[in-house]
């Protein structure tokens, strides 16, 4: 079966908002926040029952009413920052129940000032979700980190945030592992003193955490092959991020800018419908976008015209279409077919 990194994130999800019922209310941080929106829209999360979204890092959260009659769903990166702002909410809670969903593995040394603080006994359940990337695609995923570079510097030179950054890279790698239930044999290049040391480090942290694992390698040693995990390094390879690629997604993402699967259309133009200010292209839930990612120019407008003759031919609809501008006045006039 075919390893997508999307589906892994999005089933961690659902089973998270599907294991409590009644009304809940989703407690996000400001990186979970962006993992979610990216595989699930918000009407998907109203269809489980979850009417109220949160961020436990807003200054307003610590303030707001209380509201007993909901179940909290916390979804949360296992920072230091997190459990100081879970704490305090423990200790005065809003909600009636709280179930705690962490992104990667807990220290059990976090756990239980954590379990101090719940003196009411409202946390009916802890568990690790193992949800910790950006999903952009199928088989493509970020950290969202705004630049790597100082990691090429010597170790000793790397500052406190240099250090965090490292190991928020070992934390997606590992959690990925785990949400495509593989155990890789990781492989990197061998003239790079930083690949090696994130090869050595994320078999490290394997090894740690090692139960983790158990269910994967006996799946593994019943015939499947070895997968394999390659650590590169973007200088061995300067040409590629130069190079102008003409296919759907990679020409949107240059052109337009995408964000988190997002494309602001602001930037394009300041008279856009505001309708289609903000656009979300993601393969789970545009079925065009996921069949025409890699689709070149070329097929791309064989496709895209294919797509509106057949919404004419559903819809019974004659207006004739030739040009660029054509199309574009025809998705203006019929607002359904943006639905589509």
């Amino acid at each position: 079966m075919a390893l997508s990194i999307a589906a892994g994130v999005q089933e961690y999800v659902q089973a998270m908002v599907d294991r409590i019922s009644g009304m809940k209310v989703l407690i996000l941080d400001e990186e979970t926040i962006g993992i979610i929106s990216i595989v699930y829209s918000q009407s998907d999360i109203l269809q489980h029952e979850v009417f109220l979204v949160e961020r436990i890092d807003a200054e307003s959260f610590a303030s707001q009413e209380k509201m007993r009659h909901m179940n909290a769903v916390c979804f949360l990166r296992p920072t230091n920052k997190n459990f100081l702002k879970l704490s305090q909410e423990l200790k005065n809670p809003k909600y009636n129940e709280y179930h705690l969903f962490f992104t990667n593995v807990v220290p059990h040394v976090r756990l239980d000032p954590l379990a101090s603080c719940d003196e009411y006994e409202l946390v009916k359940q802890v568990q690790e979700f193992f949800a910790d990337v950006y999903a952009v695609n199928h088989h493509l995923f970020s950290l969202n980190l705004p630049s790597t570079v100082r990691l090429t510097e010597d170790h000793h030179c790397w500052s406190p945030y240099e250090e965090s950054v490292f190991e928020r890279i070992i934390e997606g790698l590992l959690a990925t592992c785990l949400t495509l239930r593989m155990l890789p044999a990781i492989r990197y290049t061998g003239a790079c003193e930083l690949t090696r040391q994130l090869a050595h480090r994320l078999e490290s942290r394997i090894h740690e955490e090692q139960s983790l694992f158990e269910g994967i390698v006996k799946s593994q040693q019943k015939g499947e092959s070895t997968p394999v995990l390659l650590l590169f390094d973007r200088r061995n390879d300067p040409v590629t991020p130069l190079l102008q690629q003409w296919t759907y997604q990679a020409m949107v993402h240059e052109l337009l800018g995408m964000t988190n699967n997002m494309v602001d259309l602001k930037k394009v133009s300041k008279d856009i419908n505001r309708e289609l200010e903000t656009i979300v292209m993601s393969p789970l839930q545009d079925q065009f976008f996921n069949d025409n990612l890699f689709s070149n120019f070329g097929d791309l407008g064989q496709n895209i015209r294919k797509y509106v003759e057949k919404y004419q031919n559903d819809t019974k609809n004659t207006a004739r279409i030739e040009s660029i501008e054509e199309m574009q006045r025809f998705v203006d006039e019929y607002p359904e077919f943006r639905r589509l």
